[in-house]
């Protein structure tokens, strides 16, 4: 029989009381401590330890256990597949004061610690399989599970992995202190969070983890996947350039000291087991969003990026457990630990010096010659002798044969312009040219007098082939529709059916490098460089910011609003094609789907509809 002290009684939604006695206590945080309970396996009681803690925290537990997440199901008997620790009841003391709450049992023997999945020394004395990709569906898992929380108003807050279990049966995450949340209420009131934990604050966060929302734990999830992809590394821990920088981690957070990028950190430098270069460039995007705007990835991009990456992952043949993203690149976990492998050559770095072919000589004949050898994560420098006889192929002959094609290119693009200008002034168009006699006497060649015409000319002749010229078809004429597929360089067409119809305003097929413009339903497009950019009045958009390799293929009115339509593939996503439609006031697509490799599609937003101006077999509806 329990003391006095530990008995009392638990009340359900219904109104049901049941008495319980508390058995062992297995733990205690920073609020409460965590009991079994007699005759109810798994099933944990929460106790505050201060009454004014219970008071203070009573209407929040009554919304939770009343309000349920859709994923959170109270009448589970196996505990194997409960991922949240969620209230079910309140726990009465002796006296039928409000103390805590029933929870259920997330268990230790059936789960392990999120924290051993970072290191390859954790990860052997548990027993979690040591495959990279199994870090990739946890990471998945962990993204699906914030996105269903975040549908519904749950904002987690202190998001880290010490509130975070795998259950060992179903790799699926669990967390631990849910009445810890920031929970929104229907009538949009909202219960504020109590903590948040060091080294996962975002850096625009006041302290108060009361103000926190949904930015910080979009934050900390950055954090956690960059960790679980980069060996337990830390986004923020590296090797600082500078004496005076800061050894704390939040305080890192705080200057925006962010080593990983794929623009180099000029104050600091990344740890020497890091493998972020040889991640695909998809994820390391999405890394520096995280860490670097605050435009930061929801849940759900994370989620559908890491499906995505699943099917392009590949299992490296040196090592099954090992995998890797780009061939060119290699296996950066191979790289690290020193293997030769044909897929595991190191990421090329462009600062180098010259990458010039240096014959050695069997005889030695020269001085020492320094020179260095670039590894993953390692510089060494060599000293080697190498030849200088200057009757050797390969070094003073390559810089004299440069000036004779040279020359050459120098003569012909003379010879084009001197042409060029010669057709120009003999068949262009003259200011007193308005009768055929007159120019009967400047042209000898015309044997008849003509009309006045304006001869065509090509258009090579005078504008760059990277330029679209804005030219209006007649009205008889359609606008061409886009053709994913096409490299050519047209120019861009307006429609001029009815203003008030879906239709395309203007189509660039193949995609246009080069265009400024208002034919758009007034708003402006300007594409230069690769990069596009919509802006109307003050509101302003760069739709070239998610891909190195973007076209812009059409802008069309469709229900009353004006859409871009995009085309995205390329370097930074290998296999991977993309159409996605863009407003100018939206932040992601309206419409759009990523083709992969295979033919498999992948939706982004919503498919395209049917009623849509530009139909795309897009195998999405």
């Amino acid at each position: 029989m329990g003391t006095q002290a530990d008995r009392g009684s638990l009340l359900y939604p219904d109104e049901k009381k049941e008495p319980i006695v508390l058995a062992q206590a297995l733990g205690t945080g920073a609020s409460g401590t965590v009991y079994r309970i007699e005759n109810h396996a798994g099933r944990l009681v929460k106790r505050y330890q201060k009454p004014e803690t219970a008071r203070k925290n009573r209407r929040r537990i009554q919304w939770m256990i009343k309000n349920p997440p859709s994923l959170f199901d109270p009448s589970l008997s196996d505990n194997t597949s409960v991922q949240l620790a969620w209230p079910m009841a309140e726990y009465l003391d002796a006296r039928d004061s409000f103390r805590g709450f029933l929870m259920p049992e997330i268990r230790k023997e059936d789960s392990f610690e999120f924290e051993d999945l970072l290191q390859k020394k954790t990860r052997a004395k548990s027993g979690i399989p040591e495959r990279y990709t199994f870090r990739i569906e946890v990471a998945i898992d962990l993204a699906s599970l914030i996105k269903a929380l975040h549908a519904q108003q749950y904002w987690i807050i202190d998001l880290k992995p010490l509130n975070i279990r795998v259950i060992k049966s179903s790799w699926k995450v669990a967390l631990y202190d849910c009445d810890g949340f920031s929970i929104g209420t229907s009538d949009g009131s909202r219960f504020p969070a109590e903590y948040c934990t060091p080294e996962y604050i975002c850096p625009e966060s006041p302290g108060d983890p009361k103000k926190l929302g949904r930015e910080q734990d979009l934050f900390a999830l950055g954090v956690i996947i960059f960790t679980l992809l980069n060996n337990g590394r830390h986004p923020y821990h590296g090797k600082p350039r500078q004496k005076n920088l800061p050894n704390d981690l939040q305080e890192r957070i705080n200057r925006g000291l962010y080593a990983y990028g794929v623009d180099p950190n000029p104050e600091i430098n990344p740890a020497n087991d890091s493998i972020h270069e040889y991640l695909d460039p998809g994820t390391r995007e999405l890394f520096d969003r995280a860490f670097q705007t605050r435009k930061r990835p929801t849940a759900w991009e994370w989620e559908l990026h890491l499906r995505a990456l699943t099917e392009v992952v590949k299992t490296c043949s040196n090592n099954p457990d090992h995998a890797y993203f780009s061939k060119s690149k290699g296996c950066g976990l191979c790289a690290l630990e020193g293997k030769s492998h044909e897929s595991t050559s190191p990421p090329r770095k462009r600062e180098t010096t010259p990458n010039r072919a240096i014959s050695i000589q069997s005889t030695i004949r020269s001085s020492p010659v320094r020179t260095t050898l670039l590894v993953p994560s390692i510089s060494a420098t060599v000293t080697t002798h190498v030849t200088t006889n200057p009757s050797s192929s390969q070094t003073a002959p390559k810089k004299t044969r440069k000036w004779p094609l040279m020359a050459v290119r120098i003569f012909i693009i003379a010879i084009i312009l001197i042409i060029t200008i010669i057709l120009i002034t003999v068949f262009g168009p003259r200011e007193n040219d308005n009768t055929g006699v007159e120019e009967k006497e400047h042209i000898p060649s015309v044997t008849k007098p003509m009309a006045p015409q304006k001869p065509e000319l090509p258009q090579e002749i005078d504008k760059p082939k990277d330029e679209v010229i804005d030219r209006t078809p007649p009205p008889s004429s359609q606008p061409a529709v886009p053709d994913p597929g096409s490299k050519s360089s047209i120019k861009p067409q307006r429609d001029p059916s009815p203003v008030d119809s879906n239709r395309i305003l203007l189509s660039f097929p193949g995609g246009a490098k080069k265009y400024h413009g208002t034919d758009c339903g007034g708003v402006t497009i300007s594409i230069k460089g690769g990069n596009i950019t919509i802006r109307k009045g003050t509101v302003s958009k760069d739709i070239s910011r998610r891909w190195r390799h973007i076209r812009l293929t059409a802008c069309v009115k469709y229900r009353g609003r004006i859409l871009f339509i995009a085309e995205t593939s390329g370097p930074k996503a290998k296999g991977v094609k993309g159409i996605e439609a863009y407003s100018y006031g939206s932040d992601r697509p309206v419409y759009g789907y990523y083709r992969h490799s295979g033919d498999k599609v992948i939706k982004i937003t919503e498919c395209f509809p049917r009623d849509f101006p530009i139909q795309y077999d897009t195998k999405c509806h």
